[in-house]
């Protein structure tokens, strides 16, 4: 069985609940729970997520769903900074992706953090993107 995080169905959930938008039936089809998906630390199977966006498109009446909750989504949620490095080709162009988000993303920034290996995680901030580009590209 494959698993995810959740991400799009916990996003799905909160869309239809800012809506007005009944959930219960199309998790409850889903086998899934509110309890399951106010928790991060839970994985959800693919299929009962995939399932659940199913059904809550067709509860909303709106084909178009999944593209309306991505327009309102925080990108930092899915991991965009793990995709805008992992999918460069060197760490020139890592650097240059990471640059160029931190210039264009919305919101306050995100706290420093230290992953488990020791390594600084660097926050969104003012003329970073100019600074990342003078230490590491020519």
């Amino acid at each position: 069985m494959l698993w995810t995080r959740g991400v799009a169905a916990r996003e799905t959930l909160s869309y239809l609940d800012r809506r007005g938008i009944d959930a219960e039936p199309a998790l409850f089809a889903a086998g899934l729970s509110r309890h399951e998906l106010s928790r991060d630390d839970v994985g959800l199977s693919v299929a009962s997520q995939y399932r659940f966006l199913e059904l809550a498109a067709t509860e909303a009446n709106d084909l178009l769903l999944g593209l309306h909750v991505a327009a309102e989504m925080d990108m930092r949620a899915v991991g965009i900074l793990f995709y805008l490095t992992g999918s460069s080709r060197t760490v020139s162009e890592a650097l240059e992706n990471l640059a160029h988000y931190t210039a264009t993303a919305p919101g306050p920034p995100p706290a420093p953090q230290r992953t488990p290996g020791g390594m600084s995680v660097l926050p969104r901030a003012n003329g970073l993107q100019s600074q990342i580009r003078s230490w590491f590209i020519p």
